[in-house]
């Protein structure tokens, strides 16, 4: 479904999408929250519900990522913002768990209620922007025809793969990904696998995201300074020795060190080729290139818990650490594959590949 919302947003007032996005979940949450106060909602309710979120959320979730290159057209300023939103999520993934946890231990029903009015509020913040978010002249000529939706997919694959600086931050994404979900994986199955608690399997994780706020904060600074290419490569080096660390020494104190560095490491990486990759993505493309890019990574990173579990139950906790090591040496060799990906300046100079990245948008036939 994300294929399809990729489309819409690029067809679509992005506001609008935010809009929509806001009141479905306010309205979703609230209406599970006040089930479960009337002592009424049954399993199928809560089914319902977490389908129809997810539904929204796969069809509405790349609204807001695409209005903010509308609004931040400068690449340092673009770039600065996607480095704040890093050390937000990151922040989220720590703070997301235990609130939610202490909010359902004070009532069942509090955290759906609480749900509904963050989303609220975050149809509130959307009415505050002010910039244009329509859709371009160009991309509302296409809803012409149905068969066109198809066609609009295809368009945003062919962008991602349309040079090989582009096919390069695709595939180091993507191995990227799946090796740090392999590591992470790796880690909760081995320690559960050890008597370790929820509690104490949580703590390594928030070793990682904490670097990463702090990465994060780093990394937005770094990219308008360090050109892109050295600092994908440095990321890749340090994520690489986390692995190889945790494949020798994966005691539970160790695993504390090993996934600091990568929290460290992981968001610089990751600000630099998916800043420069959507900062030379045409404002009518924003949508389906960053739908397209979590489709064609996930289609790697999902198969890594079933590999790390099947591995770590046959007793072979070094090997799978090993491969996320050696996905990590993968996505390093896709940097160096590609000289133009290697060479990416700083954010002030990503202006200079972007025109190459044009050229190379009206050769997959959307110009």
């Amino acid at each position: 479904m994300m294929l399809f919302g990729g489309v819409i947003v690029d067809r679509s007032d992005r506001r609008a999408l935010m809009y929509w996005r806001a009141v479905t979940g306010a309205v979703l949450w609230m209406l599970l929250g006040i089930l479960l106060v009337l002592g009424v909602a049954q399993l199928w309710h809560v089914i319902a519900i977490v389908i129809a979120v997810q539904f929204s959320f796969a069809l509405l979730s790349n609204s807001d990522e695409a209005a903010l290159r509308s609004i931040l057209t400068d690449n340092e300023e673009y770039a600065r913002a996607r480095g704040i939103n890093q050390g937000r999520d990151a922040v989220v993934s720590i703070a997301g768990g235990p609130l939610g946890g202490f909010l359902y231990g004070a009532a069942h029903w509090l955290p759906f209620i609480a749900a509904s009015v963050l989303h609220a509020i975050y149809g509130l913040c959307a009415a505050l922007i002010r910039t244009d978010l329509q859709p371009t002249e160009i991309t509302r000529k296409s809803t012409k025809r149905i068969g066109s939706i198809f066609e609009d997919i295809a368009v945003g694959l062919r962008f991602l793969v349309s040079s090989r600086v582009r096919l390069g931050i695709v595939l180091w994404i993507a191995f990227a990904q799946t090796a740090a979900n392999m590591l992470t994986f790796t880690t909760i199955y081995q320690l559960m696998g050890h008597g370790y608690s929820a509690a104490q399997v949580a703590l390594v994780e928030v070793s990682m995201a904490v670097g990463m706020i702090v990465a994060s904060a780093a990394a937005s600074i770094a990219v308008t300074r360090v050109p892109s290419g050295c600092l994908a490569i440095l990321s890749t080096i340090g994520l690489l020795v986390a692995a190889v660390g945790a494949t020798v020494w994966h005691s539970y104190g160790m695993l504390f060190v090993w996934f600091g560095i990568a929290g460290l490491t992981f968001p610089i990486g990751a600000l630099a080729v998916q800043g420069f990759l959507f900062a030379s993505t045409p404002d009518n493309l924003q949508g389906r290139a960053q739908s397209s890019l979590t489709v064609v990574s996930s289609i790697f990173a999902v198969w890594a818990p079933l590999v790390a579990s099947a591995l770590v139950v046959a007793g072979q906790t070094t090997m799978s650490y090993g491969l996320a090591a050696a996905l990590f040496v993968l996505g390093l060799t896709a940097i160096f594959c590609a000289p133009a990906f290697r060479k990416l300046g700083t954010a002030s100079e990503w202006s200079k590949a972007e025109s190459a990245a044009s050229r190379a948008a009206e050769e997959s036939g959307e110009k």
